[in-house]
């Protein structure tokens, strides 16, 4: 018999899991377009692969030629990491990408809300997180193979909490399984070590001695590093300036700081040295790359503290709920308005008041060769060079033609 939580945890997940899968044909633009492009290669006939194969047996960033899954998927995804490979692997021998999608974020969802449950934290809390967080909504839609990572990370945690005496061995498996899902998971894994890490130097320096435990360690990091090195290496060159202008340090400093604060308040003082060291390796890391991919680390780090309190009907986690809420406005409206995740309010309305762009965001032919941005001031005009390859192609099938010819009789009206 299904217990009347369990019950209310599968409800909640059914309805992400329908949201999910009415959702996604949707998207025009963003991440998710370029992860089900490679799911449906994966989900197609052999046939149908292994002519692409003969056909754009090119190069990819790494120099690999483009033969098989692993390399089309490294190709279309810039990405070495191993387990979301896989999973999309296995899936794709029996699911389309709706069914696929749906399904992880369900199971999201659900490990999400035991955990939540298991800690005792207020269901409309819960809800608030599930339905309007702006990290959450884009962990359904976007960031997919973090949400691999992350549900490898929960399914330990919640392990852990049902056996307790184990709780350090599972973490450290579900945070080293994790790091093959999506890099960004090593820095989890190294700031949640942050006390240890500076420990072990200190009596290295200082009083000589080296424990097996962090020799181990060591010993573990250097084969994750050989695994991802490619990845790494990549991720650093690709790292914009404008992440580590002044401005964006500053900014993001800030938000890292309030964070630091609202865990520390939150938080028993046992636990005061581990959240200072915590958020000592996060400044430091948000040197070298950047804040914005740290912010949701700090985000997620906050909770475990601050939903334990007063069952989260607390000042801090509403404070940071409404804010996130408020912030989920520019995603609901740019899924709504422009088919995608990527534009703030403003920018998507001025895409969305230009007949022009318009009609452009309404067909997803012409929005597959065009990179559409307000911010470029170029973008109409690139459009058009994009726009004459696609009536190239169109003109080929009557079925182009008349698009075309519906096209240009709506841009005129």
């Amino acid at each position: 018999m299904i217990k009347t939580n369990n019950f209310i945890i599968i409800f909640f997940s059914s309805i992400i899991f329908f949201i999910t899968y009415f959702s996604i044909d949707k998207f025009k633009d963003g991440d998710i377009v370029k992860y089900k492009k490679v799911y449906d290669f994966f989900y197609a006939e052999k046939e149908i692969r292994e002519n692409y194969f003969t056909i754009h047996n090119d190069t990819d960033i790494w120099g690999s030629n483009t033969n098989s899954k692993r390399e089309y998927y490294s190709k279309f995804l810039t990405s070495k990491e191993y387990i979301h490979f896989i999973v999309i692997y296995l899936f794709s021998l029996f699911l389309n990408y709706e069914f696929f999608l749906s399904s992880i974020n369900f199971l999201f969802v659900f490990i999400l809300l035991k955990i939540l449950n298991s800690y005792n934290v207020n269901f409309f809390i819960s809800l608030l997180l599930v339905f309007t967080n702006f990290y959450i909504l884009n962990l359904y839609f976007s960031i997919e193979r973090l949400k691999v990572g992350l549900i490898i990370l929960l399914f330990f945690l919640y392990l852990s909490l049902k056996y307790k005496n184990k709780y350090n061995k599972l973490i450290s498996i579900g945070l080293i399984t994790a790091c093959l899902a999506h890099l960004q998971m090593v820095i989890v894994l190294v700031t949640h070590y942050s006390q240890k890490i500076i420990i072990e130097f200190y009596n290295i320096f200082f009083k000589h001695k080296v424990s097996t435990i962090f020799f181990s360690s060591i010993f573990i990091s250097l084969i994750l590093f050989i695994l991802l090195q490619e990845q790494m290496l990549y991720k650093l060159k690709s790292i914009s300036v404008t992440n580590l202008s002044f401005l964006s340090i500053f900014s993001n400093t800030i938000k890292i700081s309030i964070f630091y604060i609202l865990s520390l308040f939150y938080s028993e003082k046992k636990y005061h040295k581990y959240i200072t060291s915590f958020y000592f390796f996060i400044f430091l890391i948000s040197f070298i790359i950047g804040g914005n991919r740290l912010i949701i680390v700090c985000f997620f780090f906050f909770l475990i503290f601050g939903l334990k309190n007063n069952r989260g009907l607390n000042f801090g986690v509403l404070l940071v709920s409404i804010y996130f809420l408020f912030k989920s406005y520019s995603i609901v409206y740019s899924y709504v308005y422009c088919n995608s995740l990527n534009f703030s309010v403003s920018e998507c309305r001025v895409l969305y008041n230009d007949p022009y762009t318009r009609l452009i965001l309404n067909y997803p032919n012409i929005w597959t060769f065009s990179q559409i941005h307000p911010s470029d001031p170029y973008y109409k005009h690139k459009f058009h060079s994009k726009f004459n390859q696609f009536v190239l192609r169109a003109k080929k099938t009557p079925e182009g033609i008349e698009q075309i010819i519906e096209f240009l009789a709506k841009a005129n009206e």
